[in-house]
Parts: C-alpha cells; structure tokens; sequence
C-alpha cells in the first residue's frame, strides 16, 4: 500500500507547502502517483501564487497489527 504526499514551491516561498493526501493508501505505486498528479493539476488550478516546482512523494505505508507492534517495542503502552 503507498500513501502520497505532494510538495509545492512557491515564489518567494522559504518553504514548500505540504498537502497530503486523504483518500489513500493505493495499492500500486502507479495510482499513488496518478493521485499525486491530480493533486498537482487541481493546486495549479486554485493556486494564487506563482508555483515554481511541485512534486509527488509516494511511500510504502506499512501496517503492523498491535502483536507485532508489541513484538518491535515491548514497552509500547506501558506508562513509565
């Protein structure tokens, strides 16, 4: 399953806005990327800045069951 993230820079930006995505995970990393195109065509559209670059991050999202979880970090849960 891949979830994505997409990063835009503006003019006069510091910093890239970051939108990420709800609709998500995808099965393949095609769709997520296809997401993430979508995701750049609409801000383009509703965009009141000047974008200067925008790009799509698609990451494996792993889902582990609570026993797993425990297995990793024994002490998860635990108050200290």
């Amino acid at each position: 399953m891949f979830k994505v993230m997409v990063l835009l820079w503006a003019v006069a930006a510091a910093e890239p806005v970051i939108i990420e995505d709800k609709l998500g995970p995808y099965e393949t990393v095609g769709q997520c990327f296809h997401r993430g195109a979508t995701i750049i065509r609409s801000a383009f559209g509703i965009s009141h800045f000047a974008i200067t670059k925008a790009e799509t991050l698609c990451f494996q999202k792993q889902i582990q069951s609570p026993e797993k979880q425990k297995e990793v970090n024994p002490n998860a849960g635990k108050s200290v």
